[in-house]
Parts: structure tokens; C-alpha cells; sequence
């Protein structure tokens, strides 16, 4: 038996399918075949079936066992999204997935093999016929009988919606039978049969089936009771996660479109994509996008073994649900920013518009998905997390720092998180209000050093955890269930990363060490009072000297320097240079004689930020972090870098968790506006994880990050802000509050979370900013 295909192998093989089928896509007539064929029955063109059935594609989710490709479903999303992004009308998700793994999960092996042989080969067209009612989504939810007489049955019914059914050469249909839930082979010839074609709004077709006393053999039957049920439930979570690639692929098609055409239109003497308010538009749609690919990606590996079939379904409603919403919104702006045209049917805007209506409708809309999602999660909490009551191995809490700490089963590993945070993190600072102290949570820092757990996202090789995304979430989960206060991190989360890829050999030697052990605490020095967002503008100047510099200047909006040891700063090296050159990147202890700190208190009354000013400071030239002027890349580093620590999904759980206890103690989870509310808060908060674990993993990979990290800020502090203003509306009268509100199990201070989250929209590049960092250099629109 072969060795199963590594994650390497696996990622090469998907790249080569999209490849092979891009290069299908473009060698087809394009959106005028697209044209030709709508409102025409069938829809689609049986010629071109049959050449993606030459290619394989149509046994991608067949397994090997059963003479398919056995890719998987991570391979039939990048076939999907591939054909999709082209319009192409055929109906691949609907048979070569929906169909297909509802037969493959059956219990007939001899029709199984038969059936299988001719969908794969195009000789056949396959449709599954499970849906009866529009508003009914439950695939078991049956009234179609089957009545048993010998060795036949006699099927009646009726089926509706039936994808792919037009022109189909026979239908998987279910049925009860009196044994349960079954699924049954009916040839479309089948006497008692009546297919009616139904026109949609893209010009393609669905079917309705009429089952007249249809009589068939006992051998007909695809999966008996024992099996039908599940096969339906995985064929149907399959589906919605094709259908899901198939939005993205269409919203991805649009998008590109609608880019070209802001690129290109002229108003007023310049193109229209040089309005900055269609760039944070488009910007906004980009956000969407990325989120729907994270999202997509994570629900591509749906079929893991150890993935229970609820946890699947919520990952197939998260995709429908993110997908949709990317699709609505791109289909919107498209059309709005076409301007008259996008309304006209010469404009290819709203072939993609109906397509992804179309699409959004099958399998279950936004809605019906966010409350799939919803019936799945767990009982909510009334209490504030208490100590585990359970008490976890001596050999698990023993384990040194050197242990692959991935290798852990997830339980064992979330046990030992949990039994850290709850033994070392002081009870008194669980939930503060505010940000923590260093002097505060010292004790609980150094805990954790001498564990290994500073870095949960560094390479082993750097001295970090080196966790995969599944353990990264653990990790942070069950920090914000306790309530642990983020202490000053920029070593860890800014300084480190930059150190990897610009530090010498003898600053990694020296810095990074002692940012493992705590040694060092660093602040980040940038902000001036006169260059905020715009960092280039920076005056604070490094004179050289002939063993170094001597710097002069201000920073300020330094977060916790009167915490730190530590400052790296931003200095000009060259006054003569243009903005972004003679910049410099120095690193200083703040020891250093001629520098002051003085704290600045903030609107909630703390004091987290400070200004920083330098009076003839010298530092020796070893510690200029990269070139001499070229400071300005090794900074944007560092804002990715920060726009990724910023964009984290600590700040917005936390905020989840806090709204959660309030909820539990004012009785609102029997309130359904709220828990449709609370649903998408949770929805927005798991894809925001999804695609900060993506951003991760390529800094862990050492691939780097572009300035499409911008994407994560945006969205996850203005989920922030949304959660916030949520929780302070539903908490009334108790959210205005000056200090803890007097709930017990549940005190603290919805203003003090509506403060914080005002400020992250702001810090790290204001999120309009962020947007002009996405129109420029990601979606390339004229500034």
C-alpha cells in the first residue's frame, strides 16, 4: 500500500488541476458560448461534458476503490471554482459531486460500480432528487414513498429543484420506504416518470420529477436504510461546499471585471478607479474576497477522518454563508459601478450576477446557512469559566520545551493550555478592562517562557512553538476563555519576524534569545505628531558618526514604553533622499541616556500609550536592522507584521466572550433577533480565524506578507467595533455603566470594550488607509 501523499504533494497536485483547467477555460469561446446556450434546453453543451469527462474531472470525488481519481473534495473545489469563474453552464457540482458521492456512500456495490462507470465516462448524466419543497433543506425531510412488493418497488412522488436534471439520463432518488429513508436508481425512460424542465434566472435549467407508481427492481436500490441517510448528509455538505467554490470562482470573475472597468472608464478627465470612494468600495469587496477563500480553503478539507458530520456541516454552511455574502456584495457593486451599462443586457456584468444569484439560492441561501451553523453550536455559558475541575497527567504537564507540541492530540493539548492558564495567570486580572501591565503578568510571562510557549507562531527552528493552524487556535481560545490580558508582545509578535528575514546573524544571536526569556520588553517607536499613518513623513533624525548615530526627535503613540527595555525606531538617516529612501531602522535600549518617556492618558483613563523623545542619543551602528536607508522595507515588514498582531482575533473574541456572559445573565439567548445576531457575529469572528491563520502559515512558511494583510485589520477590528456597539446596545442601561457592571459571574465593563475597539481602527494605519494600501498596491486603481 502507497504511502498517503504529503501536504506538499497534495497542494501540487490541486495547483496542476487548476492549472489544467484554466487552460481548458481559455481555449472555449467565452461568455459568447455562455450567451448562445441560455434559456436554450438543456442549458449546456453535451459535448463539452464529455471532454471534461476525457479529463477526469467528472472522478474527482469517486474513490480510487471504485475507479475514480479518489482527489477528493479539495479537487473538485478547484475544479469547480476554476469552471465557474468562466460560467461554464455544465453541471459539475450537481452531478460529478452531489450525485456522485451520494452513490459512492452507498451499499450496492455492483450498481454502484455501473452508475459510477458511465457519470464518470459523460456517457451518462446522473441527478440526485432530494428536495421536494423550496423552503425545506433537509435532505431526510422526504414525502416521496417507496412501497415494497417483493423484489420491486413502486415509487411515488414528486421532486423539485432537481440541478442538473434537465437532460439527465436517470435520477438517484430518495424515497421512504418502510424500512426508512433509501435511495433509489430511476432510468429518465422510466415509465410513470415525467421530467419537466424549469427555466432559471441564468438561463440554465433544474428539473422537476413526477413519480407515477414507477416501478423498478429491487436491485436498483443505491443505499439501502442502513446507509442512505448519511450518504445524502455528506453528498449534501459536499455539494453546498462545490456550489460554495462555484460563488467564489463567478464573484472572483466579476470582481476582475469590474476592476478592468475602473481602470479603464474616464470621468471628469480621469479614470473613474481613481475616486477614492470606489476604491474603498472595491476595497471592501476585496475583503470579502479573501475572506471567502480562507473560509473555502478550510471547508476544502472537510474530509478529514476525524471530522464529526456536524463539525462538517457547520464548515459547509460557514462557506456557503461567507461565499454568498462575497457574491452579493461583488454582484452589487459590479452592476453600480458599470454605472447605466451594468444595467444593460449587452454587459457582461449581469451574466455573472444571475449566475451567482442562481448559486446563492441552491443548497440554501445566507440565511438558511447562518441558521444551520447555529442549531450546531454548543450550550452557551451562564458563568464566567471556572477551574477545570478535571486534573490532567503529570506526564502531559511535564513535557519539555522541545516537545512537537503539534504531535498532541487536540484535547490533550487544549487540557494542558487550559491547566497552565488556570494554575499561573493571577485571578484578579481575568477580563481587565484595560490593557495588562509587564510588572502585572510577569510572573505568568515567565511561566510560559520556561515552557517554550512565548512564541506559539515562531518557527521551532527560531525557538517558537512552530503550531499549525488548528493548535494556534487552541491556543488563543482558551487564553481569552480565561480572560488572560495580551502583555507588551511587539518582540514576539513585530521585532522577532523582522529579525528572521533582515536581522545579521549576530542580532538574531542576541535579540531574539531574549525576547523567548522576557529579557527584553520592545516598543515600537514610528508615529511622530506629524506622521501618523503617513510614516515616511518621519523627522526624527540619525545622524552618523563614525561609531554609530546620534538621534534626535519625537515619537509618539508608543504603546507601553514605560513597560519596555526596549525601542525600535524609525529614524531619517538622509534628508536629501525622497520620503521613502534615507530611512533608516535602529534598534535601542531605553536605558540609553537622552531619552524620556511620558505616558498619555486616553479617553477610558488609562495611560497604554506613551511619547518617546530622543535628545542626542547614541547608538552603536550594529544596530542598524538591515541596510543603511533602506529602513523604509524593513518598516513595512514590520507594519505587516503588525497589521497581522493588530488584525488578530483576540480582540474581537475577547469581546465575543464578554457579550456571551452579559447575554447568559439578562436572558437573551431566548431573544431569536439576538441569537441571529450572535450567530453572525460568530460566523464573522471564525472566518476573521480562518483568514489570519492563512496570513500566518506564510510567515511561518517563510513566504512573507504583501500588503493584501491590510484585508485582516479591516474586517477584524471593525468586527470589533461591531461586537462592541452590539453588546452595549443589548445590554441597555447596565452598558453605560461607568465602572463593572454588577452582574455576578459576569462583571466588567462594556464601555471599557467599546473604548479599546474605537482605538483599532485607528492604530497600525487607519483602516481608510488600509483601504488605500488595497486600492493601490493590491487592486492597482490610479491614486
Amino acid at each position: 500500500m502507497s504511502a498517503a501523499p504529503s501536504r506538499a504533494e497534495q497542494s501540487a497536485t490541486i495547483d496542476a488541476l487548476r492549472a489544467s483547467v484554466r487552460n481548458f477555460v481559455s481555449r472555449q469561446p467565452g461568455l459568447g458560448r455562455v450567451r448562445s446556450l441560455r434559456d436554450r434546453h438543456p442549458g449546456y453543451e453535451r459535448t463539452m461534458w464529455r471532454e471534461m469527462a476525457a479529463l477526469g474531472w467528472l472522478g474527482v470525488m469517486v474513490p480510487e476503490d471504485l475507479q475514480g481519481a479518489g482527489l477528493g473534495l479539495a479537487a473538485a473545489v478547484a475544479v469547480a471554482e476554476e469552471l465557474s469563474s468562466a460560467l461554464a453552464p455544465e453541471p459539475f457540482s450537481a452531478v460529478a459531486v452531489l450525485a456522485a458521492c451520494a452513490i459512492a456512500r452507498g451499499d450496492n456495490p455492483g450498481l454502484q460500480r455501473r452508475l459510477l462507470a458511465a457519470l464518470m465516462s459523460g456517457e451518462s448524466v446522473v441527478a440526485l432528487a432530494w428536495q421536494e419543497r423550496g423552503e425545506v433543506l433537509e435532505p431526510s425531510q422526504v414525502a416521496t414513498m417507496a412501497q415494497r412488493h417483493g423484489e420491486r418497488f413502486v415509487l411515488s412522488g414528486r421532486k423539485r429543484f432537481v440541478a442538473g436534471g434537465a437532460d439527465a439520463d436517470g435520477f438517484v432518488v430518495s424515497a421512504r420506504s418502510g424500512a426508512g429513508l433509501e435511495l433509489y436508481w430511476v432510468p429518465a425512460t422510466a415509465r410513470g416518470l415525467r421530467v419537466v424542465a424549469e427555466p432559471l434566472l441564468d438561463g440554465t435549467f433544474s428539473a422537476s420529477l413526477e413519480l407515477d407508481a414507477v416501478d423498478i427492481s429491487a436491485a436498483e436500490r443505491v443505499a439501502s436504510a442502513a446507509t442512505a441517510a448519511a450518504a445524502l448528509a455528506a453528498a449534501f455538505d459536499a455539494a453546498v461546499i462545490a456550489a460554495s467554490a462555484e460563488l467564489l470562482g463567478a464573484a472572483r470573475a466579476a470582481f476582475a471585471m469590474t476592476l478592468e472597468y475602473l481602470r479603464t472608464r474616464t470621468q471628469f478627465g480621469q479614470t473613474i478607479g481613481s475616486f477614492q470612494a470606489l476604491q474603498h468600495r472595491a476595497a471592501d469587496c476585496y475583503v470579502q474576497i479573501e475572506l471567502a477563500g480562507a473560509v473555502l480553503a478550510e471547508a476544502a478539507a472537510a474530509e478529514r477522518p476525524d471530522l464529526a458530520p456536524a463539525d462538517r456541516a457547520s464548515l459547509a454552511s460557514r462557506a456557503k454563508r461567507r461565499c454568498g455574502e462575497a457574491a452579493t456584495l461583488i454582484a452589487r457593486e459590479g452592476i453600480q459601478m458599470h454605472g447605466a451599462m451594468g444595467f444593460t443586457d449587452g454587459c457582461d456584468i449581469g451574466l455573472y450576477a444571475k449566475r451567482m444569484l442562481v448559486l446563492s439560492a441552491w443548497l440554501g441561501g445566507i440565511h438558511y446557512h447562518a441558521r444551520r451553523f447555529s442549531t450546531s453550536l454548543a450550550q452557551e455559558s451562564t458563568e464566567r469559566p471556572r477551574k477545570s475541575s478535571a486534573a490532567i497527567p503529570p506526564q502531559l504537564r511535564e513535557l519539555p520545551p522541545e516537545t512537537d507540541w503539534n504531535a498532541l492530540a487536540d484535547a490533550d493539548f487544549r487540557a494542558l493550555v487550559r491547566d497552565c492558564v488556570e494554575t499561573q495567570y493571577p485571578e484578579d486580572l481575568r477580563y481587565l478592562p484595560r490593557r495588562v501591565r509587564w510588572h502585572e503578568v510577569r510572573a505568568f510571562n515567565l511561566a510560559l517562557a520556561a515552557r517554550g510557549w512565548i512564541a506559539p507562531g515562531w518557527p521551532r527552528a527560531w525557538g517558537g512553538m512552530g503550531l499549525c493552524a488548528a493548535k494556534q487556535f487552541i491556543f488563543v481560545e482558551e487564553l481569552e476563555r480565561w480572560g488572560v490580558g495580551r502583555a507588551p508582545d511587539q518582540g514576539v509578535r513585530q521585532l522577532g519576524p523582522v529579525l528572521f528575514k533582515y536581522g545579521s546573524e549576530a542580532q538574531r544571536r542576541t535579540y531574539l534569545p531574549k525576547i523567548l526569556s522576557c529579557e527584553h520588553i520592545w516598543c515600537q517607536g514610528y508615529s511622530e505628531p506629524n506622521a501618523g499613518s503617513d510614516l515616511a513623513s518621519v523627522t526624527t533624525y540619525a545622524e552618523q558618526i563614525e561609531d554609530g548615530f546620534v538621534i534626535n526627535g519625537r515619537k509618539i503613540w508608543t504603546s507601553l514604553a514605560t513597560d519596555a527595555t526596549h525601542i525600535y525606531v524609525l529614524c531619517r538617516t538622509d534628508r536629501t533622499a525622497k520620503k521613502q529612501r534615507g530611512i533608516s531602522f535602529i534598534v535601542v535600549a531605553l536605558s540609553t541616556p537622552g531619552i524620556t518617556v511620558e505616558p498619555i492618558r486616553d479617553i477610558a483613563g488609562n495611560e497604554e500609550f506613551c511619547q518617546v523623545t530622543f535628545d542626542n542619543v547614541r547608538a552603536p551602528r550594529e544596530n542598524l536592522v538591515g541596510n543603511l536607508n533602506e529602513g523604509w522595507t524593513v518598516a513595512k515588514a514590520v507594519l505587516e507584521f503588525e497589521r497581522l498582531g493588530v488584525g488578530s482575533p483576540h480582540r474581537p473574541m475577547m469581546a465575543l466572550n464578554r457579550l456571551t456572559l452579559f447575554a447568559a445573565k439578562l436572558g437573551l439567548f431566548a431573544d431569536q433577533g439576538f441569537m441571529d445576531e450572535l450567530t453572525r457575529l460568530r460566523m464573522d469572528l471564525l472566518d476573521h480565524f480562518s483568514l489570519h491563520v492563512r496570513y500566518t502559515d506564510r510567515v511561518i512558511n517563510g513566504q512573507g506578507l504583501g500588503p493584501e494583510v491590510s484585508a485582516l485589520k479591516i474586517w477584524g477590528m471593525e468586527l470589533f467595533q461591531r461586537i462592541s456597539e452590539f453588546a452595549l446596545d443589548r445590554a441597555g442601561v447596565y452598558g453605560s455603566a461607568a465602572g463593572p457592571v454588577a452582574l455576578p459571574g459576569a462583571e466588567a465593563s462594556l464601555a471599557a470594550v467599546y473604548y479599546a475597539s474605537r482605538l483599532t481602527t485607528i492604530g497600525g494605519g487607519s483602516n481608510e488607509i488600509q483601504r488605500n494600501i488595497l486600492a493601490k498596491n493590491v487592486l492597482r486603481l490610479a491614486g
